[in-house]
């Protein structure tokens, strides 16, 4: 049983772990993106993600932090990456179309018995989404915007991009979900066999 329950938490770390590391390569590559495009306020948020934010949710995640470092990333998604990129572009580059998969992350990081978690990070999605669509950018100072994006192209990336993503997340919360099935199978003690009445 011990071993079959050090599976499954090896099994979610090795998940979280990789969607880290993908998320902080990502970063890295729009840092460079936005540094030639001249996005400011968007490279401040990729920077930040890449230096300080995806290095704080490893060390929390090795010092078994877990749930809080889950929440980090998930707040890290949602508000940095997703919000302020699409702020930094004056919400012209449908960045919105990440809250999709953004939705996907809560199912996929957290227990079903953490629902606080769930209903929190997926109202978090849900709400920023709204501002964003509504919201302006006005208070965005003009200099920390980018002049003459190709904002068109990068409309179309953020709608493939997304797309891709959450078929990706989709495709691993199902499989994750079987394989978790399975390991809690061996965890969970079989009911015990009622014994025939006497007769």
């Amino acid at each position: 049983m011990n071993s079959a329950l050090t599976a499954v938490e090896s099994a979610r770390r090795r998940l979280f772990l990789g969607l880290l590391y993908t998320v902080w390569a990502f970063t890295i590559v729009y840092s460079v993106l936005f540094y030639v495009l001249g996005a400011k306020l968007a490279l401040g948020a990729e920077v930040t993600g890449t230096v300080v934010l995806c290095p704080l949710i490893w060390w929390l995640e090795q010092k078994r932090f877990h749930l809080l470092a889950r929440l980090t990333f998930i707040g890290t998604c949602n508000f940095l990456l997703i919000y302020t990129v699409s702020l930094g572009f004056a919400h012209q580059i449908s960045a919105e179309y990440y809250y999709l998969p953004a939705t996907i992350l809560p199912f996929l990081l957290f227990e079903s018995s953490k629902k606080k978690g769930i209903l929190g990070s997926v109202s978090g999605s849900f709400l920023l989404w709204v501002i964003a669509s509504v919201g302006g950018s006005a208070f965005v100072p003009y200099e920390w915007l980018p002049i003459n994006a190709p904002t068109a192209i990068i409309r179309d990336v953020s709608f493939l991009g997304a797309f891709a993503a959450s078929s990706i997340l989709l495709s691993l919360f199902i499989k994750t979900t079987f394989q978790l099935q399975q390991l809690n199978q061996l965890i969970t003690p079989p009911d015990p066999t009622p014994e025939d009445p006497v007769s």
